[in-house]
């Protein structure tokens, strides 16, 4: 029976100071190179996993922004993607602009990656979010004057950093157009909250289960700490929540693990290698 082990980046497999440890990745590179199926489902982007998985010998697709991408690491490029049909987005669009807020609109062309559009940076949150990306050669970010849905690019994700009062609300809502989900958590490095808006057709459990079939895999094993792992733990044969994890996500876990800041998912899957049951 082969076995895929797919994982969460924040507050999962990366430590406290957004790193993937020398001491993971050891241990990772000798397990996968004994044939160990490892992947990743996050919800970052193709552009801010950048560098965070370098030195990790991957040789499977990852999942990225909560499912909306299938991802070749090595080549650089999305296999598959899912967009967000033209009305649904002008509805979510209508929803943030009711509550006087300024998401980020992300466009996705084929050949060319990701636009980020916006209106307006008004917290600091957002400026540190805007700055971090803008370097970036794999986006192109705009600040607009009015929100627009091209006709050539794909609207794949909606993204807003605020308190959770402030959006709340919003998920609410939104979650009630049938074609749209949210993923609805706590930032693992402040006290704000994201919310993100994709078509439901997108979740890190039907990306986990597309690279199980390309690996042709038996079962899923999966790791997360926070609220947007719910769906990947829902439809996991097995799930692990590390020890910082959120209570909601320990309670659905088959176990909880060591901690993100002491290697928790590598220290698990070395144990499990040596029990011999990790294939």
């Amino acid at each position: 029976m082969s076995i895929l082990y797919i994982t969460d980046l924040d507050g999962t497999l990366l430590n406290p100071n957004i790193c993937v440890s020398e001491k993971t990745k050891t241990i990772l590179n000798m397990l996968i190179e004994k044939g160990m199926l490892f992947s990743i489902a996050t919800a970052r982007s193709p552009a801010s996993i950048r560098g965070l998985l370098d030195g990790i010998d991957l040789r499977l697709p990852v999942v990225l922004m909560n499912g909306v991408f299938l991802y070749d690491v090595k080549h650089r490029k999305p296999m598959h993607h899912y967009s967000i049909p033209d009305e649904l987005a002008q509805k979510a669009l209508s929803v943030f602009q009711k509550a006087d807020k300024c998401p980020f609109m992300y466009l996705y062309e084929q050949g060319s990656g990701i636009d980020l559009n916006f209106t307006e940076l008004r917290l600091d949150i957002h400026n540190q979010f805007y700055n971090k990306r803008k370097p970036l050669f794999d986006y192109r970010i705009f600040k607009v004057d009015q929100y627009v849905i091209p006709k050539d690019k794909d609207v794949v994700y909606f993204n807003l950093i605020d308190r959770y009062e402030q959006l709340a609300p919003i998920c609410s809502e939104i979650s009630d157009y049938p074609g749209l989900a949210c993923a609805f958590y706590c930032d693992s490095y402040s006290e704000y909250w994201f919310l993100e808006v994709f078509s439901d057709m997108a979740s890190k459990s039907a990306g986990a289960h597309m690279i199980k079939r390309i690996c042709r895999a038996d079962k899923i094993v999966s790791f997360g700490d926070n609220f947007n792992d719910y769906d990947l733990f829902s439809r996991s044969d097995e799930c692990y929540a590390t020890g910082n994890a959120v209570d909601e996500i320990k309670e659905m876990a088959t176990q909880v693990i060591g901690a993100n800041f002491d290697d928790g998912v590598a220290k698990y899957l070395l144990e499990r290698f040596k029990k011999d049951t990790l294939f």
